[in-house]
């Protein structure tokens, strides 16, 4: 995923929040329920999700006095 595709998505996830909404399916997604136990997948995730730059978490209301933390993910 490129930089421009995950700003957009930050816009977009931020726009949303603002809205107080979510994005919705219209149908009920069914997800297979290997994904939750292929223990390969999983590893796949974490190269690609989580190791691949660093996670901002917080609480909310942590953001208005403008604290965080950064972790990495091993």
């Amino acid at each position: 995923m490129t930089r421009a595709e995950l700003i957009t998505m930050a816009r977009h996830n931020m726009a949303l929040t603002k809205a107080g909404t979510i994005d919705q399916e219209p149908e009920v997604l069914h997800v297979s329920r290997r994904h939750y136990y292929d223990p390969e997948r999983w590893q796949r995730e974490r190269e690609r999700v989580f190791k691949r730059m660093p996670l901002m978490r917080t609480y909310r209301v942590c953001l208005r006095n403008r604290k965080y933390w950064a972790f990495q993910h091993n």
